[in-house]
């Protein structure tokens, strides 16, 4: 299975009818949970039923990436033979690398060296005495996504981020390139700091991705924008 159909769904996400368009889901009927293990000096370890959170790293001119934390129960070591890895084809011709984007803030192009998208997930456990080690399995008790990016700071006329960050306003954002696409149609600023990028002064934005029409789409990541 593709990476995205193991991982995705052990996040809280859920594809709907476009199988590579993904967004949270509150139903935990939706959630699945991994077994993860790897390989080293001849021995297995790995963790059962976990269940996790991912950012990804937008930086511009690089191949975005995602980093994953999964938490499970540990389940014990035994002898085993290295794993065969598994690739997964990919209808991404233009590749993930993040240039000859799209990218707008409430419908206006803004650039940045780098944005992380955080889903904030709080993994627990959940404790069940019928189990050998006392634990059945994890859970999603939270979520927190927060978005940021560094843009260049401009004058007040084409984005007042003082008059945005107290008003409270929420901008649709959004990024394309290659075959992949990212929504967030209400972020709402948060925090703002200031810094410098290559000798310019610029801002650290922190946004906080909230509900536009039901619980789950804060955001929307599309894999594959040709399915």
């Amino acid at each position: 299975a593709p990476w995205d159909a193991l991982l995705l769904p052990a996040c809280g996400l859920k594809a709907g009818s476009d199988t590579t368009e993904w967004k949270f889901v509150e139903t935990t009927a939706d959630w699945k949970t991994l077994t993860v293990g790897f390989n080293r000096g001849g021995k297995r370890y790995g963790v059962r039923g976990a269940m996790g959170t991912f950012e990804i790293v937008f930086v511009a001119g690089k191949t975005t990436k995602v980093n994953f934390t999964f938490t499970g129960v540990v389940v014990p070591e035994v002898d085993a033979t290295q794993f065969t890895p598994a690739f997964s084809a990919t209808n991404d011709t233009a590749g993930s690398r993040l240039v000859s984007a799209t990218t707008t803030l409430n419908s206006a192009a803004i650039c940045f060296s780098q944005a992380t998208f955080t889903l904030g997930n709080t993994v627990e456990a959940i404790p069940c005495p019928n189990d050998a080690g006392g634990i059945d399995r994890m859970w999603i008790a939270g979520r927190e996504s927060r978005f940021t990016m560094d843009p260049i700071e401009e004058l007040a006329a084409p984005r007042n981020d003082d008059a945005i960050y107290r008003a409270g306003t929420l901008h649709a954002f959004s990024m394309a390139y290659g075959n992949m696409l990212m929504t967030m149609p209400k972020l709402q600023l948060i925090q703002i700091a200031p810094g410098v990028r290559q000798g310019a002064s610029a801002r650290q934005l922190t946004y906080l991705p909230t509900m536009n029409a039901a619980a789950g789409d804060e955001f929307v990541l599309d894999l594959d924008t040709t399915d």
